[in-house]
């Protein structure tokens, strides 16, 4: 997000460790920590680091986890995010002890994931997250109760290509 300024911005170069040639998608996982794609199905930890007014980026080349055939991912909490596939698979992955690792792996649609998002309840709490598939598949799955699945929906007609909630209210 860019800060409202009424001045020019800024645009510099900054140091990197290593022969860094770029990357594709990316979520923020904790304060100056993401999780970026690298190709090779990898998702790989990569930093932005402050010294002495100074940025450097860290690629973690030795953190990373391996999700065949994924197609989304989302931040459900400060260092835990989920990762969709294109088999209808949800992998749950938590940094922790400087390692990436699946924590639990779902059968969720039989289809293609093309989103996920978390939904937020009335008091602004990630409580449940909502997996688009192809065709108008839509599932709400619970983050915290023993009962994983809260709604089902399969004959929606059309694709779904988004989600937006808060304060319990999601369009």
């Amino acid at each position: 997000k860019m800060p409202d300024v009424n001045g020019q911005i800024k645009v510099k170069r900054i140091q990197t460790d290593h022969d860094f040639s770029g990357f594709g998608r990316c979520i923020a996982i904790y304060d100056g920590l993401f999780v970026v794609e690298n190709g090779d199905e990898k998702l790989n930890l990569f930093e932005i680091v402050k010294e002495k007014d100074e940025y450097h980026l860290v690629f973690h080349k030795d953190i990373y986890c391996t999700i065949p055939n994924w197609t989304a991912l989302e931040k459900i909490n400060e260092d835990y995010f989920v990762v969709g596939t294109k088999m209808g698979e949800l992998y749950f992955i938590k940094y922790e002890n400087r390692q990436l690792t699946i924590t639990d792996k779902v059968k969720c649609l039989n289809d293609e994931i093309r989103g996920i998002r978390c939904l937020q309840d009335e008091n602004g709490s990630k409580s449940s997250i909502i997996v688009l598939g192809n065709n108008g598949h839509l599932k709400i799955l619970s983050l915290e109760d023993s009962k994983p699945v809260r709604i089902e929906l399969n004959d929606l007609k059309g694709n779904l290509f988004d989600v937006q909630s808060k304060k319990g209210t999601a369009v």
